[in-house]
């Protein structure tokens, strides 16, 4: 192309012709790090213009009722039996922000419990966010239907009700208040889940995160060949039933991520609950021949049947590393230091 080429050479008196490298994907996530965390930090910098903010009562929420005999227990709980605990939050959001103040706003439900956004406040007492994510479907027809789900780690009761008189929190949740239509807070403990040796398959794009909120009956009746009138536990039952489809799950490449005793219901409609589960797919198609295998052992099914008596079944966006390491860096930026750490810097030079 002769004449673009002399149009071009006509156009430039003196260039720089340079070749610079690409920026890979690791490299550009660690800079949206950087900046997460930077804006994070300037956040706590910049004063606050939420003083005028009227406080929540946390007695008398609008999205759920405080189970007080759960909360005085928190609250009494003794230094020696307290500990680290798992606080699973599901949420539904209003369609339209409700502030208890009365005043008008144009916000979505979704949008005012952004505006909450406790990190600041889990971090300085030492906690962090296990996950948070988008609920992408829901099994069964039991309401309310759930719209996010999010689990934070405390250190102890103690450290838990420290954030919540911190008169800063108090001003901050009116936008929790005002963002949910109805919530179930669960206080819970982990305890050990993990499949010996499953297949390692790569998560496709349509992996997912099969999670539970169960109840369990408290006793079931077997029938067995020896004994018809034999009972047990619906947990022991549920237990039957993940031994006998373990083997089913690690074929498939599911991941156990998490499960936890229901300790009681903080903030509620009066339900009591027994466990939270998560279970991720490597894929939708995973899941399918789960389902279908499922079909094909009916001991197995009625074994889960049985145990449980009322549950919510809910599909749950997967949590992308990213996503982990900005909240985690974000949490990290307000965590309090340790006392070596301060010394350390008291005694650096210049």
């Amino acid at each position: 192309m002769p004449n673009a080429i002399e149009l071009q050479e006509s156009a430039i008196e003196a260039p720089y012709v340079i070749k610079i490298e690409t920026i890979p994907l690791a490299k550009r996530l660690a800079l949206i790090l950087v900046f997460c965390l930077a804006a994070f930090q300037l956040a706590a910098q910049t004063p606050s213009n939420s003083t005028s903010e009227p406080e929540v009562d946390l007695g008398e929420l609008s999205f759920g009722t405080r189970n007080e005999a759960q909360w005085k227990r928190m609250r009494t709980v003794a230094e020696t039996e307290d500990g680290e605990f798992l606080m699973v939050n599901l949420m539904k959001f209003r369609a339209r922000a409700k502030y208890a103040d009365g005043r008008e706003t144009n916000l979505t439900g979704e949008q005012a419990n952004a505006l909450y956004s406790p990190i600041k406040f889990i971090g300085q007492i030492g906690g962090g966010i296990e996950y948070v994510g988008r609920v992408n479907d829901q099994i069964g027809n039991l309401n309310p239907r759930w719209d996010e789900v999010g689990i934070v780690r405390y250190p102890s009761r103690a450290k838990f009700f420290e954030m919540l008189d911190d008169p800063e929190f108090e001003k901050r949740a009116v936008h929790k208040d005002a963002g949910l239509e109805v919530s179930q807070v669960l206080v819970t403990e982990r305890v050990p889940w993990k499949l010996s040796g499953s297949k390692r398959i790569a998560d496709q794009d349509d992996a997912f995160i099969y999670a539970q909120l169960l109840k369990y009956r408290k006793s079931v009746r077997e029938a067995t060949e020896n004994d018809a009138n034999k009972t047990r536990a619906g947990q022991a039952s549920m237990e039957a039933f993940d031994a006998a489809t373990e083997t089913l799950l690690q074929s498939l490449g599911a991941k156990p991520l998490l499960k936890t005793r229901v300790k009681g219901t903080l903030i509620g409609d009066g339900r009591s609950w027994d466990e939270f589960r998560m279970l991720q797919f490597p894929s939708v198609a995973a899941y399918e021949t789960y389902s279908d295998s499922l079909q094909k052992m009916p001991d197995a099914v009625k074994l889960k049947e049985a145990a449980i008596e009322e549950s919510y079944v809910i599909m749950i966006e997967t949590m992308p590393l990213a996503k982990r390491l900005a909240l985690s860096m974000a949490v990290s930026a307000f965590a309090p230091q340790e006392e070596g750490d301060k010394k350390n810097k008291k005694t650096e030079g210049p």
